[in-house]
């Protein structure tokens, strides 16, 4: 539960961390909650979700080496 509590938090700025903490909470949670219950299914959606803003912030990353910078 603290595993999960700490990604809650994680998220809201570090996604990295919030991906490592949150899949650590789902592989722990799921052998005592399986994957079912909506606790569970909250918790795997917020992964997701997790997941889907890393690969959003890697990409604009990408996004801005590859446009070369202007001077003005």
């Amino acid at each position: 539960m603290r595993t999960y509590l700490r990604a809650a938090m994680v998220f809201l700025g570090y996604t990295e961390d919030a991906v490592k903490s949150l899949t650590k909470a789902v592989d722990i949670l799921q052998i005592t909650h399986g994957t079912n219950t909506p606790f569970m299914k909250d918790l795997l959606f917020k992964l997701e979700e997790a997941h889907a803003e890393a690969s959003f912030k890697l990409s604009s990353k990408d996004e801005e080496r590859d446009i070369p910078y202007r001077h003005n």
